[in-house]
């Protein structure tokens, strides 16, 4: 048994790796003779999707304004006021709700139209307090799903809905 053993262990060395450590020790390239994907041009259907081209992001650049729908402070509405470089967002916000209020906002849009925005609220009570918003945009409208974190015990149950038009 030990002596088959031997035998297929030396035939596996010298079949699967002698031209490999010959051309290490001659200092040569080592070619595995890839043909078995010589005939293969990448366009068959192979039953695996095709990564989607890169696309650039949609222009967002602008004032928006819209309607907000809060889980906590009910309907108002809602602004934006949005400078875009590249994919990259930045830009001043304001809301009618809880008696009015302004801030910051940092954000992303993708060639795929998703919008990724985080708000700055001015809450001084709570550092860090801020809403989390994703949506999407079609170039005429933007609509999102915002979730507040970092403002207290309760921040998390307060959440809702923003849709905008480009004045």
């Amino acid at each position: 048994m030990r002596k088959e053993i031997l035998v297929l262990a030396g035939f596996l060395i010298a079949f699967l790796g002698l031209n490999r450590a010959g051309a290490v020790v001659s200092g040569q390239r080592y070619d595995s003779g890839g043909a078995w994907a010589s005939g293969w041009s990448g366009t068959e259907d192979d039953g695996v999707a095709a990564p989607e081209p890169d696309t650039a992001p949609p222009n967002i650049s602008g004032q928006w304004s819209g309607s907000i729908m809060d889980s906590v402070d009910g309907t108002g509405t809602f602004g934006l006021d949005i400078t875009q470089k590249s994919g990259k967002l930045t830009g001043t916000w304001d809301v009618s709700l809880g008696g009015g209020s302004s801030g910051k906002f940092t954000g992303s849009v993708g060639g795929s139209s998703k919008v990724s925005i985080k708000i700055l609220t001015p809450e001084k009570k709570h550092r860090g307090c801020h809403a989390n918003a994703k949506g999407t945009t079609s170039g005429t409208n933007i609509t999102l799903s915002y979730k507040f974190a970092g403002c207290g015990p309760n921040s998390g149950d307060e959440f809702g809905t923003i849709d905008l038009s480009p004045i």
